[in-house]
C-alpha cells in the first residue's frame, strides 16, 4: 500500500479547496452569466432560424377534412368511441387549418394512442389528471379505466395538444398550457377546472396587447418566433421579450411548486408577478399611450378585487351590493360580440302591502334589485367616465 506523509495529505487538500474555491467563484459569476446568456443566445437563435415557417398555405376545408377524417378511421389504437369523439371536434381543427402543419397533425391523429391507468404519478398534484406525451403520441388518463371515467374538459385539453407541434426545442410550457387551455375553453365552451386559469390570464393580456394571431400561430408551432416580432414592434429589444416569456415560464414553475406545498415560493411568486405586470404595461403603454390601471377589462384580469371596487365607485353602489361576473370574451374561437356581464344584485326598501278583508297592512320590505351591466370597447377605459356611465345599462 501506498504511504503519504501528512504534510503531503495537507498540501494536496490545500490545492483542492482552492481550486474549489476558484471553481465556486467562477460557477457565481462567470458561468450563471454564461448559462443566462445561452438560454437567450438560444433562443435568438431559434428566432432567426425559425422565421421560415409558412403560414401562408391555404388549405380547402374539405381536403382537410377528408384527410383528418379519413385518419382517424385508419387509426389502429383508437376504439370506435374514441375515434366518434375526435371526429366531434374535427371542426375545432379546420378552424386553424391555416396555421397548422396538414401532413403533422393528420400523422398524429392515424397514430394517437389513449391509455387509461387507475394509478397516477401526480398524487400529491390534485390538477394532473392526463398528459400528453408527445414523443410518443400518446394521452394517458389517470384515475381512470375508460372514456366514460374522463372529465369532457379534460379530453378535449389534451386533444387540443395534439395539434401543437413542438418546432422549438426550447418551446415555452407557460405558453403552451395556457394558450392551449383558453382554446379549449373557448372551443369547448366550458370552463377548464386545472391548473392554468388560475395564471392563464397575463396570456390574455398580452392578446390585448399583440392580438390572438401570434398566439394561434403559437399553438399550431409552439413557435415564440410570432410573438417576440410583434413585441418587438412595440417596444424594446428581443432581450426583453425574450426574458418576459422566461418569466412567465418561471411563474408556471412556481406555481405548481406552491400547490405542491412548498410555501418557500409564496413571497417570491408574488414578486415575479409584479415583475411581470410591470413588464406587460411597458408595452401596453408604449402601445396605447397611457397605463393598463385606466382599462377596465385588463384589470379585470390582474386583480378582480380592484375591478369591483372601481365599478361600485364609479356606479355609486352601496356596500351591502353583491357583483358576480360572466366573462365572454373569445379570442380564437370568433365571436361578434366580446364583453364582460357584470350582475348587480343590490337590496331595497319597498312597500309591502297585504289587502284583507276588514283592514289593509303596509310593511317595509327588503328585496334584491338585480341589475345586468357590460363591459365592452364602448366603455372599458376609466379615463372616459361619460362613456363608462353612459354606456352601463
Amino acid at each position: 500500500m501506498k504511504k503519504y506523509s501528512i504534510k503531503k495529505v495537507e498540501k494536496r487538500l490545500n490545492k483542492s479547496l482552492l481550486a474549489l474555491v476558484v471553481l465556486f467563484a467562477l460557477i457565481d459569476t462567470t458561468l450563471i452569466g454564461g448559462i443566462i446568456s445561452s438560454f437567450i443566445k438560444r433562443k435568438h437563435d431559434n428566432i432567426n432560424t425559425l422565421k421560415s415557417i409558412d403560414f401562408s398555405v391555404n388549405y380547402d376545408a374539405f381536403e382537410v377534412y377528408d384527410r383528418l377524417n379519413d385518419a382517424i378511421i385508419n387509426n389502429k389504437y383508437l376504439n370506435e368511441e374514441e375515434k366518434n369523439l375526435i371526429k366531434s371536434i374535427l371542426w375545432v381543427f379546420i378552424d386553424n387549418k391555416d396555421y397548422m402543419d396538414l401532413n403533422y397533425f393528420e400523422n398524429a391523429l392515424l397514430t394517437l394512442k389513449i391509455n387509461y391507468t387507475k394509478n397516477n404519478k401526480h398524487n400529491n398534484c390534485l390538477y394532473t389528471k392526463a398528459e400528453y406525451f408527445d414523443k410518443k403520441n400518446t394521452i394517458v388518463f389517470y384515475n381512470s379505466s375508460c372514456l366514460q371515467d374522463v372529465d369532457d374538459t379534460i379530453l378535449t385539453h389534451e386533444l387540443m395538444h395534439i395539434m401543437q407541434k413542438k418546432y422549438d426545442n426550447n418551446y415555452n410550457k407557460y405558453l403552451i398550457e395556457t394558450i392551449n387551455t383558453i382554446f379549449n375553453e373557448e372551443y369547448s365552451f366550458t370552463e377548464e377546472k386545472s391548473l392554468y386559469p388560475n395564471y392563464y390570464n397575463f396570456t390574455k393580456m398580452l392578446i390585448e396587447i399583440i392580438g390572438e394571431e401570434p398566439f394561434r400561430k403559437y399553438q399550431c408551432y409552439t413557435s415564440v418566433v410570432p410573438i417576440v416580432e410583434e413585441l418587438c414592434k412595440i417596444y424594446g429589444s428581443q432581450d426583453d421579450a425574450v426574458e418576459l416569456l422566461y418569466d412567465l415560464n418561471e411563474y408556471q414553475e412556481m406555481y405548481s411548486k406552491i400547490i405542491k406545498g412548498k410555501s418557500k415560493y409564496v413571497d417570491k411568486i408574488d414578486l415575479l408577478k409584479g415583475k411581470i405586470l410591470n413588464k406587460i404595461n411597458k408595452y401596453y403603454q408604449n402601445k396605447y399611450g397611457f397605463s393598463m390601471d385606466n382599462d377596465l377589462i385588463m384589470i379585470y384580469y390582474y386583480d378582480k378585487n380592484t375591478f369591483y371596487d372601481l365599478l361600485i365607485n364609479k356606479l355609486f353602489i352601496n356596500d351591502k351590493t353583491i357583483i358576480t361576473d360572466s366573462y365572454n370574451i373569445d379570442y380564437f374561437c370568433e365571436s361578434d360580440n366580446n364583453y364582460i356581464s357584470v350582475y348587480v344584485s343590490s337590496p331595497i326598501n319597498v312597500k309591502n302591502i297585504i289587502i284583507g278583508k276588514n283592514e289593509i297592512k303596509i310593511s317595509d320590505k327588503i328585496i334584491n334589485y338585480d341589475k345586468i351591466y357590460q363591459i365592452d370597447d364602448s366603455n372599458r377605459y376609466l379615463n372616459n367616465c361619460s362613456v363608462l356611465k353612459k354606456a352601463l345599462y
